[in-house]
């Protein structure tokens, strides 16, 4: 599963690029949601481009 490494791609080529240490730190917060998301629900996550 992509779905992090796309955010983190995205991230890096917005028009204001961010740096890689905030890029990487927006991309730990989303698997941080997801995973919460994921044992609150009970639900398998899936990845939807």
């Amino acid at each position: 599963d992509n779905s992090i490494k796309d955010f983190y791609i995205k991230k890096k080529q917005q028009s204001n690029p961010m740096c890689s240490k905030a890029a990487k730190t927006a991309c730990a917060s989303k698997l941080v949601r997801i995973i919460y998301s994921m044992c609150k629900t009970g639900e398998l996550y899936q990845y939807n481009k």
